[in-house]
């Protein structure tokens, strides 16, 4: 490596495309199950960029952005004659590809907070912006080999490379803490995944400077609670930065559904795991994507039905979530019939008192309650009491809309919910006239109940959503 490239790494400066070779997968052959055989894709296409690590390298790299996206905003303000709005030519396209390639390069806490915004009802932002998050969760860059091997020598010792029988330097997958490489130890193929380096010590700084950018720019509207939305995604963070943590939620969910043979949870190696780095068992199974494509309608009502039910059980009966619905964390093992579970860093406990609050506000929108539901969400405080009438409404009327597939009777077919198009129609005026942001707890619950419902959705799964409610909900 140059001396200039040695130099430059830290700072996030130098890049190189990567390209992975193509696999192909085949499945097993049941009685019960299609015989599925996926075309030949990439199993990973990156871009290999350094992570900015250091304190001041990282705030260069705000200012510059934020420097960017301002002089952006006024040079498609000229552009338009000054007959734009300012809040047109900061949400132009140009301005928002600047934005995403910031979060990109940056990774951490920005870039997870881009995509937590991703997961936000699209009608409450830009159309502009919300194309632009949602790549945030699709791509990500990767580290150079040299960064690569330096957090290894950090976290493991200089003698790691013997630690393992195989190590791939190439990842096969990364996101926006960490990446993930196929090894092998004591003779098992692992994932190990590795954490950016500076990651941790950032989020502070991160979610701030983020958070000025978001006032500067104003880019997201009033009612989406900037403020809160960073403060509530600090903790989560911290969290999520602690691999020795999420090896001990991994252990707990595994010990959770060790008697409920329709999921599998892979083993962790503490041996080979630190705070940045975490290994676990590699899972041979069927992608999210080729579920909802390759197989046939009773296996993806059952994959359904399993999520649904592990979700309300999360909530009622553990009161412990990992709450990131990502479709990437749920695979399909053919061969055993299981749902492979994954990534538990966002995973979290809920104190009985908010949750018996909570299932009466569930309860109540199930049973179609009206009144109770509006006792109950002041109770929780997701309305004060003195809103507009409409924006109170508006609340009632959401989580009438979310209880629909548990008041249904028999089979709720999800492939045909019309259950998004109710919750739309109330956003205008429930972020016009909102006056608290919604109890802390709710972010992650909501994230991930609505991350369930959209996973049912992409299956077209048609799930016994009322024997569910009956089951673990309705007293």
């Amino acid at each position: 490596m140059t001396g200039l490239r040695k130099f430059l790494l830290p700072l996030g400066f130098n890049t190189r495309y990567i390209y992975h070779p193509y696999e192909q997968i085949q499945s097993e052959n049941t009685e019960s199950i299609e015989t599925i055989l996926v075309s030949d894709r990439p199993m990973f296409k990156g871009v290999e960029r350094s992570v900015p690590s250091s304190s001041l390298s990282r705030i260069y790299n705000f200012a510059k952005l934020g420097g960017s996206i301002m002089t952006g905003a006024l040079y498609s303000k000229v552009s338009s004659g000054f007959n734009s709005s300012w809040k047109e030519s900061l949400l132009s396209e140009e301005n928002i590809e600047k934005l995403t390639e910031g979060l990109l390069k940056m990774r951490g806490a920005a870039l997870k907070l881009g995509q937590f915004i991703s997961f936000q009802d699209s009608k409450k932002l830009p159309p502009s912006l919300v194309k632009a998050m949602e790549r945030t969760r699709r791509e990500a860059y990767i580290m150079p080999a040299a960064q690569l091997e330096r957090v290894l020598r950090e976290e493991l010792g200089e003698d790691w490379e013997k630690k393992f029988d195989e190590f791939e330097m190439m990842p096969f997958a990364a996101a926006s803490i960490g990446q993930v490489h196929v090894a092998r130890y004591q003779g098992k193929k692992v994932a190990v995944k590795i954490q950016y380096p500076g990651i941790e010590q950032s989020i502070d700084s991160d979610l701030n400077n983020l958070y000025r950018l978001f006032q500067w720019t104003n880019i997201l509207p009033r009612g989406l609670f900037a403020d809160a939305l960073v403060e509530n995604s600090r903790e989560d963070l911290v969290n999520e930065c602690n691999y020795l943590l999420e090896a001990e939620n991994q252990i707990r969910f595994a010990e959770l559904l060790k008697n409920d043979k329709n999921f599998f949870v892979p083993k962790i190696f503490k041996e080979v795991s630190t705070k940045h780095v975490m290994t676990s068992e590699f899972l041979e199974s069927l992608i999210f994507e080729d579920i909802c494509a390759k197989v046939n309608q009773e296996t993806r009502d059952k994959i359904g039905t399993r999520i649904m039910r592990l979700t309300v059980r999360e909530i009622f009966e553990f009161k412990f979530m990992q709450t990131d619905p990502n479709p990437a964390n749920f695979q399909y093992d053919m061969k055993n019939d299981q749902v492979q579970l994954l990534d538990f860093g966002a995973s979290r406990g809920y104190s009985n008192e908010f949750v018996m609050k909570y299932r009466q506000a569930v309860d109540a929108g199930i049973r179609k309650d009206r009144e109770k539901v509006l006792e109950m969400i002041k109770v929780l405080r997701f309305v004060i009491g003195d809103e507009h009438e409409d924006c109170i409404r508006g609340h009632v009327n959401s989580i009438l809309a979310v209880g629909e597939p548990f008041s249904a009777p028999g089979i709720y077919d999800f492939g045909s919910q019309s259950i998004t198009p109710q919750v739309y129609k109330q956003l205008p005026m429930m972020m016009q006239h909102r006056k608290v942001p919604p109890p802390p707890e709710t972010y992650t619950i909501h994230r991930k109940l609505s991350g369930a419902f959209l996973l049912c959705m992409k299956l077209r799964a048609k799930v016994p959503a009322r024997a569910i409610y009956e089951e673990f909900i309705a007293f």
